[in-house]
């Protein structure tokens, strides 16, 4: 017979036999395929989420600044212009935060957390699921997690707020504070949650939280009439991002105008007899960014440029007399530009101590040269809105500088351009009608109006630039103006416009293109590896498939002993004899596999599905769907077949080392496996050595103070080392022969004595369920419950929409923004600490995202030593790490400290822990480098960077007010009306509050649910080892059918064998399970009595009762096919 023949001719003779193994490999290789599938599909549905998301949106143009709205059709023309293309569409946008509020019978919900889009029809060109009638006027449509959480329909009203944007930094002595929003009634005209109705900058799979209005109502409502801050850029390509060439030309094609900027530059000629004319650059911001001086500085020579700071002093005085409000000007003259000249025209150089007035100001002091002048002001920046007045020393005057000449023209001192247009103070007929943010204190007399009347915003005192450089920086800026003389009238505004315009990085002043698509779809691979997770969470499925293929193949194998004994005795060789089984075995593991890909697909979808619903607080929200990929299938399918193979080898390898002439009788015991009669436990000190380290570690880990899942850690440590102490003495108690242990002749004694025929065998399936049951039962010490360590000690965490100015943790904070005397009772004991946020992706474990540039907190010092998170740190050293120097990169730029959770560094951002470096890009889009110092431990701080507010100000200088809050209240039970006292009056900020232990409780359920889901499915793979158990007591019975029928013609009832059997897989069964449970214990109680942690024992109980009751029943299925055997043939040995 020809091998061909034979194994086809075996294929068919033992294809029950076959068919049993080939659904083992089916088994195997649909979870590795269906682990590798749910990876597809999680990383296929991020990316339908993302083109969903962003449509047809390629690219967008984001500023900080407002500029014109017709910049998005010069980019469009100048794009085209190109030849190259690469984008069609461009629509501008306004894109601002804010709220919506519904009140419906008496009651009134809000909505925070939204993103409000002020668009055109050019938006809705980019994509699909726009409105089906243009919104114009009082419209609004909203997404349809808002109206759900409104309670909103078609018809309603609803009061969107948002913050008036300012061209002055708020947190400026000057900026605004207190009118900083705004809100208007508008009307709900569509519901909408499809295609770029879920238009967003930041990938997250939660649902999108849109309000659309008409761009012409958003402009009305900010007061930017013409202007946007974002264009919307759509790509060739909807499901594939734009080149690098194409973003190339697209940089090129933008040159955005100067007034898009905020900047304004203006000739001016001023002064006699000696006459100054110069170009002027100043912005509406009254200070000009530290990058855009640098760019001039690099056009003109410096000798040509002469900076400017001018600053509003509250008083200027001399003895008792003062002058309010006037203008201090820091310049360094020169003798083109003046101010201050002689009479020989030669520039006045003034020292850092020194001060010049005009003469106007000079009189009303009754001034004279050397006289000790003293200057009031405000500190140019303000925290929580609290302005602090300063004065300087004591300066000596040292020149008065004439308004006039002897003609009566104004001389280069009386410019009243030395202080940048301010609406609301430059444009008013007298002081008194200044519209500041704080008010005027100081008196005002006839002779200031005067003054006011004649020159206006002209400057009353001189100082040098040096000086006002110390006392009136801030870290938006500190020049006021560059001036540049014109000779011959040279540059022209024309030229120097042409030429700054060129030399302008758009992303230095906060004008940045993002390839939103590009940056979405790398994104969208995801933080967590899904397809690793799976395989990890159904390892003991597919350990449990693995040994059923090889007790399967084996106990097909040994039921052709005699076949084999008979081929090994005519001549085949065993290389032969090897060759054509593992032919036949590849045929099977191919029909298996090929099964098992398909059960792959099931298994992804049931996977898919459950992570829909089951597990849905892994992925947040029910947005996926199953994707199948050839490449999945294939290597899934090549897998399943390569472990299969290896599995029969392994299986095979045993089978052919037994002699022909004992194969001949069917014997296929191996000798060196038999238990000896002699032996005694091998080391016995092992075991007692392993449970007295266990006992050590849990002891140290009880005195040591260890916490959380360093605890958890701790105790199932000791639970592993107990469970190998017990697999130890099981093992060592099973060598020993079944006579040299002394059991009574009960079918409970002959069952034990059974167990102990065969050592490996019975060692490997009481350890496979005994390590199965461990995990399930002791990774419930991991279930994590909020703890004060992870709340920090705090009752309430917030958010607020728009910023929030004034200091929540004062009175007289409260009061600025509507807090009333009485609700100051509830602030008795209380404490709040606000945060400087920087909007970035969400980092935590809630977002599956990929995250590159993480959201940054600024920490205020007072924060450090007023919380009890737990940190882990190099060195045990404390917070204030987080305002240590680290030195400089490799390009000069100093490395910011940070702290980070210990989920957010490890899971989400992937790295390494302690001294990890991490790139973050600061407001001009630069990269940064930070290092982490510190580490916390499962806290609700997780999923974003966290820096000192020094350190954040600097990278981050635009970024005004705080919109992230920590309180603490007085007692539990003032918790939730706090809350809602908040919320309340902090209405307008769309001011959120919730529960941080509700908080800490979302991120815990991630990881809880990745525990139930291990569990679940360890559960179900323990079940499949059951079957191999019973398979194995099968394989055991047949090996001993002589025995049994001997047993029979001495008596013994069938009923009574059946007995002994099922008695043996009892005692296989709970000897694994006992030992598995007894070990996970010593895991799991310390770890709950001292944690007091919500292990969820009913579910554990029915998990563990089920695999013994299945467990059982396998077994009686396979005794009673043991039983069944003809006693005659079983005498013979046939």
């Amino acid at each position: 017979m020809s091998p061909l023949r034979y194994i086809l001719a075996s294929l068919w003779q033992y294809r029950r036999t076959h068919l049993a193994v080939a659904l083992g490999v089916a088994v195997a290789t649909a979870v590795i395929t269906g682990a590798l599938l749910v990876g597809d599909s999680v990383r296929g549905s991020l990316r339908d989420l993302t083109l969903a998301r962003l449509s047809n949106i390629d690219t967008v143009l984001l500023a900080e600044q407002p500029f014109r709205e017709g910049l998005a059709t010069e980019l469009a023309q100048r794009n085209s212009a190109t030849g190259k293309g690469g984008f069609q569409g461009f629509a501008p946008l306004l894109f601002v935060p804010g709220s919506l509020s519904a009140t419906k019978d008496g009651q009134t919900k809000q909505a925070t957390q939204l993103s409000i889009l002020g668009i055109t029809d050019a938006f809705w060109k980019l994509g699909d699921g726009g409105p089906i009638k243009q919104l114009t006027g009082d419209d609004i449509a909203i997404s349809q997690s808002i109206a759900a959480e409104l309670g909103a329909a078609v018809g309603d009203e609803v009061l969107l707020r948002v913050s008036l944007p300012s061209n002055i930094p708020a947190d400026s002595t000057l900026g605004e504070k207190e009118d900083s929003t705004t809100s208007r009634r508008l009307r709900i005209v569509e519901i909408l949650n499809e295609g770029i109705s879920r238009f967003g900058l930041q990938p997250s799979q939660l649902q999108p939280r849109n309000v659309f209005v008409s761009l012409e109502t958003m402009q009305r409502l900010l007061e930017l009439p013409g202007r946007a801050n974002l264009i919307a850029i759509g790509g060739v390509e909807p499901t594939e991002p734009s080149t690098v060439v194409h973003q190339d030309n697209l940089k090129k094609a933008l040159r955005p105008e100067l007034a898009d900027f905020g900047l304004r530059v203006t000739e001016t000629k001023i002064g006699a007899p000696t006459a100054s004319h110069f170009l002027q650059l100043s912005a509406e911001r009254l200070v000009l960014a530290p990058q855009l001086v640098e760019t001039v500085r690099k056009l003109w020579p410096a000798e040509d440029i002469q900076p400017v700071v001018t600053y509003l002093a509250n008083t200027i005085s001399l003895g008792k007399n003062q002058i309010p409000y006037s203008t201090v000007t820091g310049v360094d003259s020169t003798e083109e530009l003046g101010p201050l000249r002689d009479a020989d025209g030669k520039p006045i150089v003034l020292a850092d101590d020194e001060i010049a007035l005009n003469d106007w100001a000079a009189q009303r002091l009754s001034g004279q040269l050397g006289d000790k002048i003293t200057i009031t002001y405000y500190e140019p920046e303000t925290t929580h809105g609290r302005l602090v007045e300063k004065s300087t020393p004591p300066l000596a005057l040292k020149f008065i500088a004439p308004l006039k000449n002897v003609d009566g023209e104004l001389t280069a001192a009386a410019d009243p351009h030395f202080t940048p247009e301010l609406p609301g103070v430059t444009d008013e007929r007298s002081i008194s009608d200044w519209d500041l943010p704080f008010k005027l204190v100081e008196t005002i007399e006839t002779e200031d109006e005067t003054y006011w009347d004649e020159y206006r915003t002209t400057p009353k005192a001189f100082v040098s630039y040096s000086l006002a450089e110390k006392l009136w920086s801030t870290r938006w800026g500190t020049v006021s103006a560059l001036r540049i003389p014109m000779e011959n009238d040279k540059p022209t505004v024309v030229e120097f416009t042409s030429r700054l315009t060129e030399a302008i990085n758009p992303s230095d002043l906060g004008m940045k293109l993002l390839p939103v698509k590009q940056q979405g779809l790398a994104a969208a691979r995801g933080t967590t590896s899904f397809e690793g997770l799976f395989l990890g969470f159904s390892f003991f499925l597919m350990a449990s498939a693995v040994m059923l293929i090889a007790l399967l193949f084996r106990l097909g194998a040994e039921n052709r002993a005699r076949e084999v004994g008979i081929l090994a005795t005519t001549g085949w060789g065993a290389r032969k004899i090897r060759h054509i089984w593992l032919s036949e075995a590849a045929i099977v593991a191919l029909v298996g596999a090929a099964i098992g890909v398909l059960g792959g697909i099931v298994y992804a979808a049931v996977m898919v599905h459950g992570l829909t619903t089951w597990w849905v607080a892994a992925t947040v929200t029910p947005f996926l769907k199953l994707h199948v990929s050839p490449q999945s299938l294939a290597i899934g399918f090549a897998i399943g077949i390569v472990v299969s193979l290896m599995t029969i080898v392994w299986s095979l390898r045993k089978l052919l080392r037994i002699p022909p002439r004992q194969l001949l009788t069917g014997d296929t015991s191996d000798p060196n496996d038999l238990p000896s009669l002699f032996a005694k436990p091998r080391q016995p000190w092992i075991p007692l050595m392993l449970v007295a380290i266990a006992v050590g570690i849990a002891a140290g880990a009880m005195a040591g103070g260890l916490r959380d899942e360093a605890q958890a850690g701790a105790f199932f440590g000791s639970g592993a080392l107990v469970l190998a102490g017990l697999l130890t003495w099981l093992r060592s108690r099973l060598r020993q022969s079944s006579f040299a242990v002394p059991t009574s002749l009960s079918l409970a004694g002959l069952a034990t004595r059974n167990a102990r025929r065969n050592p490996s065998r019975t060692n490997l399936a009481i350890g496979l369920t005994a390590v199965a049951s461990f995990l399930i039962v002791a990774l419930s010490a991991f279930r994590l419950a909020p703890t004060e360590s992870g709340t920090g000690g705090f009752d309430l965490m917030a958010t607020a929409d728009l910023p929030i100015y004034f200091d929540l943790d004062t009175a007289a904070g409260r009061k600025e923004i509507g807090f009333t005397e009485a609700d100051e009772l509830l602030f008795k004991k209380t404490k709040i600490y606000s945060f400087r946020v920087h909007r970035g992706e969400d980092a935590s474990c809630l977002n599956l995202y990929q995250t590159t540039q993480p959201r940054v907190i600024g920490l205020p010092r007072s924060f450090y030593g007023d919380n009890q998170f737990a940190i882990t740190t190099q060195g045990n050293a404390d917070w204030l790490f987080l305002d240590k120097s680290l030195g400089n990169d490799d390009q000069g730029h100093q490395i910011i400290p940070i702290l980070l959770d210990q989920n957010t560094a490890t899971y989400s951002l992937h790295l390494s822990g302690i001294r990890a470096r991490l790139q973050l890009r600061n407001a001009a889009n630069q990269p940064v480098i930070a290092e982490v110092v510190g580490l916390l431990a499962g806290s609700i701080l997780q999923g974003n960077v966290l820096m000192s507010e020094a350190n954040f100000l600097r990278l981050y200088p635009d970024e005004a007010g705080r919109t992230q809050f920590l309180i603490r209240a007085s007692s539990p039970e003032s918790v939730e009306e706090l809350a809602a006292l908040l919320e309340t009056r902090l209405v307008d900020f769309g001011f959120d509050a919730i529960s941080t232990r509700d908080r800490l409780a979302e991120f815990l359920a991630v990881q809880n649910t990745y525990l139930s889901t291990f569990q679940s499915l360890g559960a179900l793979g323990l079940l499949l080892g059951t079957v191999g158990l019973a398979i194995a007591q099968l394989r055991s019975a047949l090996e001993r059918r002589g025995e049994l029928a001997i047993m029979r013609c001495a008596g013994f009832r069938r009923k009574r064998l059946s007995e002994m059997l099922l008695g043996e897989n009892i005692t296989l069964l709970i000897a694994g399970l006992g030992c598995g449970c007894l070990a996970a214990l010593v895991a799991t109680l310390p770890h709950w009595v001292l944690r007091q942690a919500s292990v969820p024992w009913e579910t554990l109980a029915i998990l563990l009762g089920a695999v013994a009751v299945s467990g059982i029943a396998a077994g009686w299925m396979a005794v009673r096919a043991a039983v069944r055997v003809p006693l005659l043939p079983a005498l013979r040995g046939d």
